[in-house]
């Protein structure tokens, strides 16, 4: 214990560590409060709406009929005689839902990020019918395609099916009041990123500093001592990674949540701007307690990485650039191929530490010839991660040499 709180004390007391922490806990204050604090004095001094009259109004909206929403769209043209009997129910219903889903999107995000009710010309009331769901559409499309070819039985058939039946069982989205849920995730969502590079910039001279300052000779005396040392850096080091886990979500959540508020906890993921296609099944506090899961097993496996990197490596900067760019690749490739994602990419510790990465949308995999969703793939990812690197790290300083470069 000695030496894990020495450990520790070497990552958080020194000068990089300090104005890491101080940058840190700004960061984390100044932008919630900021946005909550515009929030108000923009619904109450240029509305005249405190955010209670905003939750009523918004959850308490009536949906128009399909002609009179249709008739306002198109100024009137489906009054005119002239289009009598050539636009019947169906299609009507068809071009409701499809104009509509994207004018709601838009009011959505004007609701919920402006926090401003929405002008009379623009503002129609959400109807369920206005959000089916376009990727169940294209999913039955591709199934139809499959059928043609008689490959009903392939994996990506069963993959489609698993598909369409849970975003009918997710629902649309309801259209309810979840403002500052839907603030703190969208101006949050990179800080998993921005925190874990801080992370590595800290916590990737934990070896380096001894090969640097000549004490792993002392330390390398004994196999015990080596031991002991090892785990207290990674100790350390992951002690470090959970603060700063907690911190990233704790501290934006009760200023949200504490100085604006927490309605809309219980609301479906997929009426987050971020989640408009979520096809899980989750409510908006489970997704914040598994994303702090999944960002912990992300850091803690960063962590494991980096140290390992600093140990071979045995210099300060080199390990800090290795370990960013093994935090970053994924988002450098998505740039570099267009957006589109592969293996490299989504299994990545760089998508762990993000984790609307991984709910955001439908991703499947048929690693053993039947489809598994990738959410319970990737925290699999995450765990090996942690358990190699920590063998690694561990092995490496076990048998390592007195050969340090002079």
């Amino acid at each position: 214990m000695r030496i894990f709180r020495a450990e520790l004390k070497k990552l958080l007391a020194c000068p990089v560590g300090r104005f890491l922490l101080l940058l840190a806990l700004a960061l984390l204050v100044i932008v919630p409060a900021k946005d909550v604090y515009r929030y108000r004095t923009v619904n109450e001094e240029a509305s005249g709406l405190s955010v209670e009259d905003i939750i009523r109004e918004v959850n308490t909206r009536t949906p128009p009929d399909v002609k009179t929403y249709l008739n306002r769209k198109w100024d009137g043209a489906l009054d005119d005689p002239a289009l009598h009997g050539k636009v019947d129910e169906a299609a009507q219903e068809y071009l409701y839902t499809w104009y509509g889903h994207w004018d709601n999107v838009f009011k959505l995000r004007l609701y919920r990020n402006s926090g401003m009710l929405a002008d009379e010309d623009i503002e129609g009331p959400m109807d369920e019918k206005i959000f089916e769901k376009v990727s169940i559409r294209k999913a039955r499309i591709k199934q139809g395609m499959l059928e043609v070819w008689g490959q009903k039985d392939c994996p990506e058939y069963a993959a489609l099916d698993l598909q369409i039946d849970m975003m009918n069982e997710v629902g649309i989205q309801s259209g309810g009041y979840v403002a500052f849920w839907n603030r703190m995730e969208t101006r949050t969502q990179l800080f998993g990123v921005l925190f874990t590079a801080m992370y590595i910039l800290l916590i990737s001279r934990v070896f380096a500093m001894e090969y640097t300052s000549g004490m792993y000779m002392l330390l390398a005396s004994t196999r015990e001592g080596k031991r002991k040392t090892a785990w207290a850096k990674l100790g350390a080091c992951f002690v470090t990674g959970v603060g700063i886990v907690l911190l990233i979500n704790l501290v934006p959540a009760a200023i949200y949540l504490l100085g604006g508020s927490a309605v809309g906890w219980d609301e479906k993921l997929n009426n987050l701007d971020l989640f408009p296609y979520c096809p899980y099944n989750l409510t908006v506090w489970q997704y914040f307690l598994l994303k702090i899961l999944f960002q912990l097993l992300a850091v803690l496996a960063m962590g494991a990485v980096t140290a390992f990197l600093s140990l071979k490596l045995r210099s300060t900067i080199p390990a800090a650039a290795a370990g960013l760019v093994v935090l970053l690749y994924p988002y450098g490739l998505n740039l570099l191929g267009g957006g589109q994602e592969s293996l490299l990419t989504l299994f990545s510790l760089g998508y762990g530490v993000n984790p609307v990465k991984v709910f955001d949308r439908f991703h499947i995999l048929t690693p053993f010839g039947e489809p598994v969703l990738y959410p319970p793939l990737m925290a699999i990812f995450l765990i090996l991660a942690v358990v190699l690197f920590i063998f690694l790290t561990c092995r490496s300083y076990g048998r390592g040499k007195c050969n340090m470069v002079r």
